[in-house]
């Protein structure tokens, strides 16, 4: 296994990490900013509500986007199988 190779799998591999944690990371993001300003202009600090609020969108993100997660990850490992002759050089 040549250096190339790796390195090109390692970059499959973190483009492809990224690519599918970001609608995750991203939903985080927005709910807890809203939350935090909506708190913020409310006075209420309850520690509880933005941890609900991202647990239920997260939750809801996964499930609208787990088939095209799993063809994502079925598309990657597929490519890994294809390349383990190379590797094996």
């Amino acid at each position: 296994m040549n250096t190339e190779l790796t390195l090109e799998l390692l970059y499959h591999f973190i483009k492809t990490a990224l690519l599918l944690c970001t609608p995750f990371l991203g939903t985080a993001i927005v709910v807890g900013t809203g939350v935090s300003l909506l708190q913020s202009i409310t006075s209420i600090q309850e520690q509880t509500i933005p941890f609900v609020a991202k647990l239920f969108s997260v939750g809801i993100v996964f499930l609208l986007t787990a088939p095209w997660i799993v063809r994502n990850l079925i598309e990657f490992t597929a490519s890994l199988y294809r390349q383990f002759p190379l590797m094996a050089q």
